[in-house]
């Protein structure tokens, strides 16, 4: 790795969005593990190898969810429609 570069003068505009968001989850993260707190994303019990990506072009009124088959561990945590 390199120097830590100074971040003072940077001048970050709407499309660096994601940047800004991603910076403040990273310090929040190193201020929770300093605190001894879990930091988020690493708290609860989450199956990351279930994880998939899926892409799929389905008709209006169809759930995603019965197209790309969701584990039977995510699907009790479905919001269900009312």
């Amino acid at each position: 790795m390199g120097p830590i570069e100074d971040r003072t003068r940077e001048h970050l505009g709407t499309s660096d969005l994601a940047v800004i968001r991603m910076r403040r989850l990273m310090l929040d993260a190193a201020r929770r593990n300093t605190r001894g707190e879990t930091p988020l994303g690493l708290a609860g019990d989450y199956r990351y190898d279930e994880i998939r990506s899926a892409e799929e072009l389905i008709d209006p009124g169809v759930r995603w969810q019965d197209v790309v088959g969701v584990p039977s561990s995510a699907k009790a945590a479905q919001p269900t429609d009312a």
